[in-house]
């Protein structure tokens, strides 16, 4: 039975460990969408350092 039981605690310490990884990323992922955001809804002598980040991003350049 322990066997069994050391099984299904498997798949969760493999969820735990990738949530562990990508918790940080998503995160940073997030900081940067919200800069973005905040940089294209900028007045315009601003939005132009960003052209190549809206580029990057898909926003045209």
């Amino acid at each position: 039975m322990s066997d069994h039981n050391a099984l299904i605690g498997i798949p969760r310490f493999i969820e735990l460990e990738i949530n562990k990884h990508t918790a940080p990323l998503l995160a940073r992922i997030a900081e940067l969408e919200k800069r973005v955001n905040e940089l294209e809804s900028a007045p315009q002598p601003e939005r132009h350092k960003t052209g190549l980040l809206r580029f990057l991003t898909g926003g045209g350049a």
